[in-house]
């Protein structure tokens, strides 16, 4: 683990209360998690057995990130910041499930999305997000081959975006 990574843990540890160092630790799981599956995702072939252990463990710390820090925070003052990095969260282990034959899409999108589109639905910010998560999930059907839900996809992103534009 990185030293960063050790350190935000340290003072959730150390301050459970504060809101604002859980934020910032379960960001840096997701950032740094980014960082390994790119990595992984570019350098083998997904339906090779030996990134296993390395899917496992970013897994693991998106896992941490999702039920472990985000969730509990949901209902709090800060739940926009926490449902949005727990939206890239997901958009991560979405990635995990692809590399592994499986979609993760019906399990880890919908209720993000969903939320985020009901709550806020003229959030320039959050539709943003949308758009990042749909953007994500349509690379992921064009990398299974499933045009038609990567076009469906690509569509409902560019939906978003020009919301976002249409907002400015």
């Amino acid at each position: 683990r990185s030293k960063s990574l050790r350190i935000r843990e340290y003072l959730v540890k150390a301050s459970p209360n504060i809101k604002d160092f859980k934020y910032d630790f379960a960001g840096n799981l997701v950032e740094l998690s980014s960082v390994r599956l790119k990595r992984i995702s570019s350098s083998i072939n997904p339906n090779l057995t030996a990134s296993n252990s390395e899917l496992k463990k970013i897994e693991l710390d998106l896992d941490k990130a999702i039920n472990g820090i985000y969730e509990p925070e949901i209902n709090s003052d800060k739940a926009i910041p926490m449902i949005r990095g727990q939206g890239d969260a997901k958009t991560l282990m979405c990635q995990i499930y692809w590399l592994r034959g499986v979609s993760g899409d019906d399990k880890y999108f919908p209720e993000t999305e969903r939320f985020l589109e009901k709550k806020y639905p003229n959030a320039q910010y959050d539709n943003y997000n949308i758009a990042r998560i749909c953007s994500m999930r349509a690379s992921l059907y064009q990398k299974s081959k499933n045009m038609e839900q990567e076009k469906a996809f690509t569509s409902k992103a560019i939906n978003y975006l020009s919301s976002c534009i249409k907002n400015t």
